[in-house]
C-alpha cells in the first residue's frame, strides 16, 4: 500500500490528501439501503485498488471539515495499534474544501448487512467460516465483532455507529468500515458511550439469530464487554431451533 500512497499529497499535519479530480471515476457499492436515503457517493482512484474516496456531502449536518480532520489526526495516531482495523488515511478536496475520506477498498467483500436482508441462498460461512458447526460459526463471528469494538475502546476510540453495515467480510475475516465525525470518538471520557456501545452490539447479535432461524430470541449483552462475550459463548447452550 505505501507505493499507492505515492499518489496522494500530504498536508502539514502528516495526512493523506487528494485534490486530483481527473484520476476519480464515480461508482456506487452494491449494498442494500433503505428506500428512502440516498446511495453514498464513492470514486475509484487511478492506479491503486488499495484505496478509494467516500464522497460525505450527503450528511451536510454531521460532516464537518474540521471536525473531520481532527479525527483523521487521532486515528492515524492510533493506527500502529491496530494491526486488524485499517483506519481511513486521509481526505478528498473539492474546491478547496473537504468533500470526502481516503478509504481502504476491499475488492469482492460482503457486508453483513447484504447477508441480513436478503432472500437468497448467501450464509455467513460463504463469506466468513471458522467453524463447521453452524452455531459455533455465527458464535465465533459474533466474538470477532465485538474483539473489533472492545480494541478500539480500550484504546480511547468510542465506535458508536455499530450496525450490519459497517462489517464485511473480506479474506474469511471480519473488517470494520465507516469512521464520521459524530459516530466515533477518540477520547479518554469514553464511558458515556459505553452503554450505548452494548446496545447496538446487541442488535446486531440478535439480528444475526433471527435471520438464521433462532426466532424470538434477545440477546442481553449485560454491563461489559466480557460479560458480552461470556454471554455469546453461552448461546451454544441456550439456543434450539424456532
Amino acid at each position: 500500500m505505501d507505493k499507492n500512497k505515492e499518489l496522494f499529497k500530504i498536508d502539514n499535519s502528516g495526512l493523506y490528501y487528494l485534490d486530483n479530480h481527473e484520476i476519480l471515476t464515480p461508482f456506487v457499492f452494491n449494498e442494500l439501503v433503505k428506500a428512502y436515503t440516498p446511495r453514498r457517493q464513492f470514486y475509484k482512484i487511478d492506479g491503486t485498488d488499495d484505496y478509494v474516496i467516500k464522497d460525505s456531502t450527503l450528511r451536510p449536518m454531521w460532516f464537518n471539515g474540521i471536525k473531520q480532520k481532527n479525527l483523521l489526526l487521532d486515528l492515524k495516531e492510533k493506527q500502529s495499534d491496530f494491526d486488524n482495523i485499517e483506519f481511513p488515511i486521509g481526505y478528498y478536496l473539492n474546491n478547496e474544501k473537504i468533500k470526502g475520506t481516503i478509504i481502504p477498498y476491499y475488492p469482492d467483500s460482503m457486508s453483513l448487512r447484504r447477508i441480513l436482508n436478503t432472500y437468497d441462498n448467501k450464509q455467513i460461512s460463504d463469506y466468513y467460516l471458522h467453524s463447521d458447526n453452524e452455531l459455533d460459526n455465527i458464535i465465533l463471528m459474533c466474538i470477532d465483532i465485538l474483539n473489533i469494538i472492545s480494541s478500539l475502546y480500550k484504546d480511547d476510540i468510542a465506535y458508536v455507529d455499530i450496525h450490519s453495515g459497517n462489517f464485511l467480510f473480506y479474506n474469511n475475516e471480519v473488517k470494520l468500515i465507516d469512521f464520521e465525525p459524530g459516530y466515533v470518538f477518540v477520547t479518554t471520557n469514553k464511558l458515556k458511550y459505553y452503554n450505548d456501545i452494548l446496545r447496538n452490539y446487541s442488535f446486531i447479535v440478535s439480528a444475526v439469530l433471527r435471520k438464521f432461524g433462532y426466532r424470538d430470541f434477545y440477546y442481553n449483552p449485560g454491563d461489559s464487554f466480557d460479560e458480552a462475550e461470556g454471554r455469546v459463548l453461552g448461546l451454544r447452550k441456550q439456543l434450539k431451533r424456532g
